[in-house]
């Protein structure tokens, strides 16, 4: 399979730009590398609740259920 990539041209809120910055210097990446993790994520996300798959958070007992729209 060939490896291609597409460049593309994106407006941010400054709020959302935040965000990515501060995920591609947690990930010690760039902010291209940051967005092909976060999609790659959601869509893990949205996959397994298609399925009827519910995604949870769990710490120390606590459980949060994560909901998207």
């Amino acid at each position: 399979m060939e490896n291609k990539t597409t460049r593309v041209t994106v407006d941010f809120s400054a709020e959302a730009y935040q965000a990515l910055d501060e995920v591609a210097k947690r990930i010690g990446g760039s902010k291209a590398e940051a967005l092909r993790r976060s999609l790659g994520a959601y869509r893990f996300i949205l996959r397994q609740q298609q399925e009827g798959w519910d995604v949870m958070l769990e710490k120390g007992g606590e459980r949060k259920q994560l909901v998207t729209t």
